[in-house]
């Protein structure tokens, strides 16, 4: 399995995040976790998922790690990302279908 990559956004030449309304109008998710997944869904590739480290995102959010694990911990528990393979260091972030569902509306 493929280490986590590291986060440079000159190199995915992003020039915008794509945030459904339903997640930038939920009130329990803290502003900086909605950009946190406009960043995911950004880099999430269509079969490897997002694979990016909590330190790279982190340095981009310029933020603690320990915020990222949280703010990716609430994600998860409200049903706009999923987790596989558990760890930081090897798993894979994807949108859940409740998210595709915003984002085809």
């Amino acid at each position: 399995m493929s280490s986590p990559k590291k986060f440079d956004p000159n190199q995915f030449q992003l020039k915008y995040l794509i945030i459904p309304i339903g997640i930038v109008t939920d009130t329990d998710i803290p502003p900086s976790a909605k950009v946190l997944f406009g960043l995911i869904s950004a880099l999430e590739h269509p079969i490897d998922g997002c694979k990016h480290s909590n330190k790279s995102f982190s340095s981009v959010l310029k933020t603690g790690p320990q915020t990222i694990t949280n703010h990716i911990n609430l994600l998860k528990q409200f049903g706009y990302i999923s987790i596989e393979n558990g760890s930081n260091k090897n798993r894979i972030i994807r949108m859940a279908s409740k998210t595709k569902d915003f984002m085809e509306q």
